[in-house]
């Protein structure tokens, strides 16, 4: 248990009414818990801030993982797509006429004379 005086140059609180009327009163503050009751408060309110700081990570380092996990996912079907792409042929009518100008001597149209 402390009993603390405030010294006289400290800063006074607001003043309340009953020190209004008696102005030359000296404010005491008593402290008459237990240290212990102090101490187990003290640890309560550490691990509430400590359980909601894991919390907290938990949740980041989750996110973060799904976040990857859908990176992966996406650039995977991307390489699948672009890999079939160059396998097969882009379409029917787009290849077989790139491949018959390839085969095909250019030759001018002859005009009418």
């Amino acid at each position: 248990m402390a009993t603390t005086m405030l010294p006289p140059q400290a800063p006074m609180p607001e003043p309340h009414a009953l020190e209004l009327l008696h102005p030359h009163t000296v404010m005491v503050r008593a402290n008459l818990l237990p240290q212990d009751i102090i101490d187990k408060r003290r640890l309560r309110e550490t691990k509430r801030v400590m359980a909601i700081g894991l919390a907290v990570l938990v949740v980041l380092l989750v996110a973060w993982y799904g976040f990857a996990m859908l990176q992966t996912r996406t650039r995977r079907s991307r390489t699948s797509r672009r890999r079939r792409k160059q396998r097969s042929p882009c379409s029917t009518s787009n290849s077989s006429s790139a491949r018959s100008s390839l085969l095909k001597p250019n030759r001018r149209p002859s005009s009418p004379s």
